[in-house]
């Protein structure tokens, strides 16, 4: 096996360290330059990468990727370099984008079949939806039997060419009404806690108009064309193929099935810019530790019932979605009984040590690992949004490169009898921890303060660091 792994690492230095090491100075220009110097930066720097590809000052696989992709980055590059805009930041979020279209490379799948009802059958046909046309916009309103009340949500109507879809909550608990869905996962979806969209069209009128629909630009998913299979099929899970727009719902019958039944599912198509959530190991498909995030997120708010899982797949950690799926749910209402179910989620899947008695030993232990997550982090402006994209980008490119030269990966797992056989993963018998529930509050400042002082340190060592390298 150790040979195994030498073989695997001297090819990676061979066939890929030199992409990855270019990869990452084009990824550095949108982290540390200026807006107004992104395009013209990176295609100078694209551009020497093509003449030590012409010139065989670098490895073949590098030539040939040059070769085959990068004339139409250059191509959108230039074209951005003359374009004017009221927001060159707002703008930068399109053509990244627009970038990754040019890495998304279409897969064989299985046909999906699309269903739709109209706003007007929705309203008529099913008693805890209504909806208003108001001129402006549509209204539909969702009854709650646990609050005996009505949610309303603003469904935009195109403007001038842009269209916006709801995406996420919004159609998806609609369509578990429509499909007798187990009444208690209707109910954790009301009120919404985010409200998201599909978007095609003018990125700062599409802006205006979400903000108008009760939501913001970082739920806004941008796409060049509404074309319902291809959305479905690049969603995360099978119950989000659900969208909700002045058209009515349009669903695939797999989100059907998964509202219906409550037992959700990761797709495995590639996402585009948001990357896939699964990896293959010995023929096996494996959920990466992002889509065991949304497994555990969805199952643990009660928005579904429960999900299948490989024995395998225990060797995946979920490592720093830990802190990040534990920063989320603090700031709930309902923390407590939520990370508590995290635990307990935790504990099925293998990410949870023997010696771990509660949330707040998982966290501690991870948190120690990475003190280079901060708990404080604010919410992404225009600014920081782009870069976060860019880095998207920056892992669909390189995936993309090692899927177009078989790059290999080792995974040191061990292999068992029946580790393929996949079993279910529930709230079922789940009791909780009456000391974590009651109690959330003075842990969680206990946690976040202890885990503040790892951050400042971290922080402070990798100043020093940097201090010590820098020439006198």
């Amino acid at each position: 096996m150790e040979n195994r792994e030498e073989e695997i690492l001297q090819y990676r230095d061979e066939h890929y360290t030199p992409f990855e090491e270019r990869l990452n100075v084009l990824e550095t220009i949108i982290a540390e330059k200026e807006p107004d110097k992104w395009w013209f930066s990176l295609m100078l720097g694209l551009r020497r990468m093509e003449k030590a590809a012409k010139n065989g000052k670098t490895i073949p696989e590098i030539a040939t990727f040059v070769q085959e992709y990068f004339p139409k980055i250059q191509a959108l590059l230039i074209h951005e370099t003359t374009v004017k805009t009221e927001d060159p930041i707002l703008a930068s979020h399109e053509v990244i984008h627009k970038m990754g279209d040019i890495f998304t490379n279409e897969e064989e799948s299985e046909d999906l079949e699309i269903r739709r009802l109209s706003l007007q059958e929705l309203s008529n046909n099913y008693p805890d939806i209504h909806v208003v046309d108001t001129g402006t916009n549509f209204t539909i309103s969702l009854f709650s039997h646990s609050a005996d009340g009505w949610w309303r949500y603003t469904i935009p109507k195109s403007r001038d060419g842009n269209i916006l879809l709801h995406k996420g909550g919004l159609p998806r608990v609609v369509l578990k009404i429509i499909a007798g869905a187990p009444r208690e996962t209707i109910e954790a979806e009301l009120p919404l806690n985010d409200v998201d969209f599909i978007a095609k069209g003018e990125i700062v009128e599409l802006y205006k108009m979400a903000e108008e629909a009760g939501g913001d630009k970082d739920g806004v998913e941008i796409t060049e064309s509404i074309n319902y299979p291809h959305i479905f099929k690049s969603r995360d899970l099978d119950l989000n193929g659900c969208l909700l727009s002045e058209d009515g719902l349009v669903f695939s019958t797999q989100a059907f099935e998964a509202a219906k039944s409550g037992k959700i599912s990761i797709l495995a198509n590639k996402r585009g810019i948001y990357g896939t959530e699964f990896f293959h190991y010995e023929g096996t498909k494996l959920i990466k530790n992002r889509g065991i995030m949304r497994l555990f997120k969805t199952i643990a708010e009660g928005k579904a019932l429960e999900f299948d899982f490989l024995p395998l797949n225990k060797q995946v950690e979920f490592g720093i979605y830990w802190l990040v799926l534990a920063n989320r749910f603090a700031k709930k209402p309902n923390a407590g009984i939520l990370l508590d179910r995290l635990f307990y989620l935790g504990k099925q899947t293998g990410q949870v040590l023997e010696t771990e008695k509660d949330i707040f030993d998982v966290l501690d232990r991870v948190h120690t690992k990475m003190p280079f997550f901060n708990f404080d982090g604010g919410k992404l402006d225009n600014l920081g949004l782009a870069r976060w994209l860019t880095r998207k980008l920056a892992k669909q490119i390189d995936k993309a490169y090692r899927d177009r030269f078989n790059i290999p990966t080792y995974f040191p797992f061990q292999r068992e009898e029946g580790d393929t056989k996949p079993y279910s993963v529930s709230l079922n018998n789940y009791k909780p921890n009456a000391d974590v529930v009651d109690n959330f509050n003075s842990k969680w400042k206990k946690f976040t303060l202890q885990a503040r002082e790892r951050h400042r340190v971290h922080n402070e060592n990798l100043l020093d660091e940097v201090s010590a390298n820098e020439p006198e």
